[in-house]
């Protein structure tokens, strides 16, 4: 009877997690915010590609899917509808290097009519970046703002397309932290 309630105890807690739905990451579309046309359903097939090769979803604690919208409102239905746990916003932009030494300034260059036409800038002075943001969906709270941009200069969409994969790690690395259990130490 011990060794059957031992078993029990010990195979209970593995069950339960075993039966645990996977959580939900909803990637919506990119947002443009440069003067240059890209394929932006591309782009955000291709980072939902990358995300679901990470170790969340390859042990099955992640569900990523695609959305249509690029925006909290455009995108609240299809939240909605995917019962998402957290969904991931992101916008292509372009920033200004800083001076001599080559790094971005915190002063994006997301959009003509904010700053002015960034087309006077020599080529050289232009990044491209994207900056995202994951929130839980169903309090709206964010649980990562961050950017990541390229030390190349802009030249299309390319320059996207290389900063996909340190987005996705950023992306993974913040949700294991909510998705796995705390490591404890011995």
């Amino acid at each position: 009877m011990r060794a059957k309630l031992f078993l029990a105890l010990l195979f209970f807690p593995a069950l339960a997690l075993a039966q645990q739905s996977p959580s939900r990451l909803c990637v919506a579309s990119f947002r443009n915010e440069t003067t240059t046309q890209f394929d932006l359903p591309k782009l955000r097939d291709m980072l939902v590609s990358q995300i679901k090769l990470g170790n969340l979803a390859r042990n099955k604690r992640l569900e990523v899917l695609p959305l249509n919208g690029d925006t909290d409102e455009k995108a609240a239905p299809e939240v909605r509808d995917n019962h998402c746990d957290f969904v991931a916003y992101s916008r292509l932009t372009v920033f200004r290097l800083a001076g001599r030494a080559g790094t971005p300034t915190p002063d994006s260059l997301p959009s003509a009519t904010r700053i002015g036409p960034y087309e006077k800038l020599k080529p050289e002075q232009i990044v491209p970046g994207i900056q995202f943001t994951v929130i839980r969906a169903q309090s709206g709270i964010p649980i990562l703002i961050d950017r990541r941009f390229s030390t190349r200069p802009f030249s299309g969409e390319s320059d996207f397309v290389a900063l996909l994969q340190p987005v996705s790690d950023r992306i993974q690395s913040e949700l294991e932290k909510r998705l796995l259990p705390a490591k404890t130490a011995n």
